[in-house]
């Protein structure tokens, strides 16, 4: 038996942004003062950001725009490897840990695995939305959109379920979840 809400939803946080004249996000700032800059190469790839609780990473790209390196303050360092039809990519840490990634025709990750084991994937539908996910440890979640793209029904396998409406200007106007509560005793 799952306990029904029905949520009217309003954002505001309070964040602050600036971009650049491409419309790339170069500031970041909360409302808790938290802030975020951000650095791009000639070809829009972020090359270089930094926060206010000192974290900082940099980027090196490839002459396609294919990251191939990535390093950052907690001197995590990585190179990635691509294959010729850029439908796959490899990487590896220096501590030996590896991910590899594949792509569907449109550039949407498909497949991910690591070297822990963990793996997940996920299958997209003629607009790339995704549709379907599921992973390693047996979770999973299903989705369907509208005409316009907007997300109007989600389910997972915790029983956790979402049916939204769209008004015509779409904007969302209504969102019913569902989620089911069991008490094992």
């Amino acid at each position: 038996m799952g306990i029904l809400y029905t949520l009217n939803i309003q954002t505001d946080i309070g964040e602050k942004r600036k971009y650049n004249e491409n419309k790339k996000l170069v500031y970041r700032e909360t409302s808790a003062n938290f802030w975020t800059k951000f650095d791009y190469d000639e070809n829009g790839n972020k090359i270089y950001c930094e926060s206010s609780d000192g974290f900082w990473a940099k980027s090196e790209y490839d002459e396609n725009g294919n990251k191939i390196y990535y390093e950052d303050s907690t001197g995590h360092k990585v190179r990635y490897y691509y294959s010729k039809d850029k439908k796959e990519r490899f990487c590896k840490s220096e501590d030996g840990s590896w991910e590899k990634v594949k792509y569907d025709e449109n550039g949407n990750i498909i497949y991910y695995e690591k070297s822990t084991g963990f793996w997940e994937k996920s299958l997209f539908d003629g607009n790339n939305n995704e549709v379907y996910w599921e992973d390693v440890n047996g979770q999973w979640h299903k989705r369907m959109f509208d005409k316009d793209g907007n997300e109007i029904y989600y389910k997972d396998s915790n029983g956790y379920q979402i049916q939204r409406a769209f008004n015509p200007h779409l904007i969302r106007c209504k969102e019913t979840i569902e989620y089911d509560i069991s008490v094992e005793k």
